[in-house]
C-alpha cells in the first residue's frame, strides 16, 4: 500500500506546466486532455488547518493525462528525473499494461520525460519505451539514458503555450506513417537479379478500362552505368514521339517516360497487355532510335523546360545497344521478373 505525507500531494511542476498547457489546447479547440485524479483515503487529518497530513491511494494509477487529439486518442504519463537517465523503476507493470491495452485500441500511448539536469523534455513513445522495459525485465539495462531519448521528440514552448507537447505528437505519427506506407509494386522487385529486359509492372483499372504498365529496362540496376540524363531526356523527346504517332497502337498510348533510377523507361497502355503484345513495338521504337538523325522533337525553350540538356548520338548509341543485345533475341528471362 502506498502511503503519502501532504507535501507529496502537492504534485510536480511538469504537471502543472501541462496542466496549464492543457488548458490552453481545450481553449483554442487544439486537444481535449485531461488529469486523472487517483482516489486516495486520508488518514491523518490536521483540523486546525483542515488539510490532510497522511494518506494512501486506495487503488493503483494507470496514467496521469487522458483525452483525445483531434480524433486520436491519447494516454500518456509524466515522468522527472534529476538523474542523467529514466530509471525504469520509475515505471510501473501495471501502467505498461494500460498503456499497451490502449495501444491496441488503437489509441496513442507515450511518455513526456523531463530531465531536470538539463532542463529539457521529451516525448517517449510506448513502442519504445516498451522495448527498454522488456530488456529490463530480462536482465538487461534498468534505465533509458538522455542519450538514447530522440532529439526529433524534443518538446519546447510556443509562445504562450508552456509545453507544446502536439508538435512532438505530430513529428512521430508522421514518421510512424511512413514507416507505415506499403511499398510500391517496382520497389518489390529483386533488382539484385534483375536483367535487361521488358516487363509486366502493374495493372490498373479505371472503371470498366484496364492500364498496362511496362517496365523497358536497359541497364542492369546497381551492376552498370545509369543512363546520363543528356540522353536519357532525347530518348525520352524521341520515344515518346514516336509512339504517340505509331499507326497500330497509337491511340493505345498513355505515357512514356524515364525512370528516377536511370535505368529505363516506364511504358503505360492501354487494354490488358503482356510483354510479348508489345514487343514489335519496342522494336519498332529502339530501331527508329537507332537510326534517328534528324532534330529532336520538341528540343526548343518554348517547347521544353532544359532544352538544351539532350544528346542525341549517346542516345542512339543506347538504343543500338539495347536493341541488339537484347530485343532482337530475347529470352523468357528478359520478360519475367525475378522470384
Amino acid at each position: 500500500m502506498a502511503y503519502w505525507n501532504s507535501r507529496g500531494l502537492r504534485g510536480s511542476q511538469l504537471e502543472e506546466s501541462l496542466n496549464m498547457t492543457n488548458k490552453i489546447y481545450l481553449e483554442q479547440g487544439l486537444a481535449v486532455v485531461q488529469k486523472i485524479p487517483t482516489a486516495i483515503k486520508p488518514v491523518e487529518l490536521d483540523p486546525g488547518k483542515g488539510t490532510i497530513k497522511l494518506a494512501y491511494f486506495e487503488e493503483k494509477s494507470t496514467v496521469d493525462y487522458l483525452g483525445n487529439i483531434q480524433g486520436i486518442p491519447v494516454c500518456f504519463d509524466a515522468k522527472e528525473t534529476s538523474q542523467k537517465r529514466l530509471p525504469i523503476a520509475n515505471i510501473h507493470s501495471h501502467q505498461m499494461d494500460f498503456m499497451e491495452a490502449f495501444e491496441q485500441q488503437e489509441g496513442l500511448s507515450f511518455l513526456i520525460v523531463h530531465f531536470k539536469f538539463c532542463d529539457e523534455t521529451f516525448l517517449l513513445p510506448f513502442m519504445t519505451l516498451k522495448t527498454y522495459w522488456d530488456n529490463a525485465q530480462n536482465d538487461g539495462r534498468k534505465s533509458i539514458p538522455y542519450a538514447d531519448f530522440d532529439q526529433n521528440l524534443r518538446i519546447y514552448p510556443s509562445h504562450n503555450i508552456l509545453l507544446h507537447y502536439l508538435e512532438a505528437v505530430n513529428h512521430y505519427l508522421n514518421r510512424k506513417e511512413e514507416k507505415n506506407m506499403k511499398k510500391i509494386p517496382s520497389f518489390t522487385i529483386n533488382h539484385l537479379e534483375l536483367l535487361r529486359g521488358i516487363y509486366l509492372s502493374r495493372k490498373d483499372y479505371c472503371g470498366d478500362h484496364c492500364i498496362t504498365t511496362f517496365d523497358i529496362r536497359m541497364k542492369e540496376p546497381n551492376r552498370e552505368p545509369v543512363i546520363n540524363i543528356a540522353e536519357l531526356h532525347a530518348l525520352e523527346h524521341i520515344g515518346a514521339t514516336y509512339l504517340r504517332n505509331d499507326p497500330v497502337r497509337s491511340d493505345e498510348i498513355v505515357y512514356f517516360g524515364p525512370m528516377g533510377c536511370r535505368t529505363g523507361f516506364y511504358l503505360l497502355v492501354k487494354g490488358e497487355l503482356t510483354p510479348e503484345d508489345i514487343l514489335p513495338l519496342i522494336i519498332n521504337l529502339f530501331t527508329f532510335i537507332a537510326a534517328y538523325d534528324d532534330e529532336i522533337p520538341g528540343a526548343t525553350p518554348r517547347d521544353c523546360g532544359n532544352y538544351l540538356d539532350m544528346n542525341l548520338p549517346m542516345a542512339r548509341y543506347e538504343a543500338k545497344k539495347f536493341l541488339t543485345e537484347i530485343l532482337e533475341n530475347i529470352q523468357p528471362e528478359n520478360m519475367v521478373y525475378p522470384k
